[in-house]
């Protein structure tokens, strides 16, 4: 049976990764094939594209000048987030919400987590 996981997994946030990873991996060790659905929304993407810069409102500027004395680290955690990621196992990225049911099509069970 093949199944299927749609969550927040790509949050920088170790506890959105660890369900995720925890989940699938118990899915999997009661013999179920499953993948976590890719689904990347364009406002979470943006989020963490720009580790410095969040936004251009004055309060983001702000924040973000004071995290430059951090940035290496922030840059450091953020690239140990993504190589974590490789540890799912994923559908092909996406962000338009209309592809969905294309992407769902061939599982026959949807696992929807918080």
């Amino acid at each position: 049976m093949k199944t299927a996981t749609i969550t927040l997994h790509s949050a920088h946030n170790n506890g959105s990764f660890l369900q995720s990873f925890a989940l699938q991996r118990k899915i999997i060790s009661m013999g179920y094939d499953n993948e976590i659905i890719n689904y990347i929304p364009p406002a979470q993407y943006s989020l963490y594209q720009n580790i410095i810069l969040k936004n251009s409102s004055f309060k983001g500027v702000i924040k973000g000048l004071l995290n430059l004395p951090r940035y290496s680290a922030l840059l450091e955690r953020k690239n140990r987030f993504n190589e974590a990621q490789t540890f799912l196992k994923k559908t092909k990225k996406f962000e338009d919400i209309s592809k969905f049911k294309k992407i769902v099509s061939p599982f026959d069970v949807l696992f929807a987590c918080e």
